[in-house]
């Protein structure tokens, strides 16, 4: 062709286009630049991401000599960088104690009921560092979309599955070759404990006590124990005495009187004076070591007093006081027992 006149390939190649935009040519450019410039910057940000995440992941996958493996010890299957793992429940108790708007509750049914769980017990099933055992830490729960922490200071909503996070250290004393004694502090049970709604019967007449499936760990099995309550309402109590005195307070709902719980214990703990709170002079504010659990609707909540007499023969009074559930509001009642007066505050709430 080119003896004929016609040119090669190379003399074509380097001719522009017959309509050539110069300007439409440049914001081609830029504009395949910038997709460049993002395509790289998202590649840096999913980069950090998955570092971020792998880094806080590392955090809660701890190595159980026990096992010989790396297991989760805290919630894994959320965000460890959206979601902060210690943030606790803004939601307190008491939270529609006031609530003026609602209807007397409906105690054979009730649309406001909720699912609920009383954590009844966490046993040490097994120990292998044998017994007695000083242990001390935390059993925390998480029973909402949100995944917060729950504190000892509302019920248990549940709505699907309830974690619980369980951290104890066994406390022991070592004698060392200079006579001093050292405390030293182990890891006794750590990972988490799942409580599955699933397979729980969703009819507010439904109440289940059993256990969850047991935490076997660094030195220890541990076991925890529920009363799974299929219609309830929040009751918190609150305990004032007129004078210190040695007593039991426990709690449960009428139907299941195996589902005990305490929430006193004089011999356990310390009473603190209530007297600059807007109690009489001489009061006694209980600290109780649970204040706050679910009640059968269509139960009576039971209050169950032991109360020791003093005398040589240690002789122990038992008395049951009962409240009947509400949807709000609150009631007092004064009780006497073995010459101890106590003021009994019940607060009613939906969840």
């Amino acid at each position: 062709m080119a003896e004929d006149g016609g040119g090669g390939d190379d003399e074509w190649s380097n001719l522009l286009p017959f309509f050539y935009d110069e300007a439409a040519a440049r914001a081609d450019g830029e504009r395949a630049l910038e997709r460049q410039r993002q395509k790289e910057r998202k590649e840096a940000e999913h980069k950090a991401w998955r570092e971020a995440c792998d880094a806080a992941r590392d955090k809660i996958l701890e190595y159980d000599p026990k096992h010989g493996c790396r297991t989760y010890t805290r919630l894994w299957f959320c965000s460890s960088i959206l979601f902060n793992l210690d943030e606790e429940s803004p939601i307190g108790p008491m939270c529609r104690t006031v609530d003026r708007g609602q209807p007397p509750l409906h105690r054979a049914g009730d649309s406001r009921l909720r699912m609920s769980l009383n954590v009844l017990a966490v046993n040490i099933v097994s120990s292998d560092v044998g017994y007695p055992v000083l242990v001390y830490g935390t059993v925390i729960a998480r029973d909402d979309e949100t995944l917060v922490l729950t504190g000892p200071t509302r019920s248990i909503k549940v709505s699907d599955s309830v974690f619980f996070e369980v951290n104890l250290k066994l406390k022991e004393e070592k004698e060392e070759d200079d006579g001093d004694v050292v405390v030293d502090d182990r890891e006794f049970s750590k990972g988490l404990i799942e409580f599955r709604s699933l397979s729980m019967p969703k009819g507010v007449e439904d109440v289940v006590v059993g256990s969850c499936s047991p935490l076997d760990s660094r030195l220890s099995t541990v076991e925890l124990s529920y009363a799974y309550i299929g219609g309830a309402v929040e009751a918190a109590v609150d305990v004032t005495l007129r004078l210190p005195a040695a007593a039991i307070i426990t709690a449960c709902s009428s139907s299941i009187p195996d589902a005990s719980i305490v929430l006193y214990d004089s011999s356990k703990v310390n009473a603190t004076s209530n007297s600059s709170a807007g109690g009489a002079a001489g009061d006694v504010a209980v600290d109780l070591a649970r204040r706050v659990m679910a009640v059968r609707a269509a139960d009576e909540l039971v209050l169950t007093l032991i109360a020791a007499a003093g005398d040589a023969d240690c002789h122990h009074y038992r008395t049951n006081v009962e409240f009947t559930p509400r949807i709000r509001g609150s009631e007092s009642l004064e009780v006497s027992i073995c010459g101890i007066k106590l003021l009994i505050k019940v607060s009613w709430s939906a969840f």
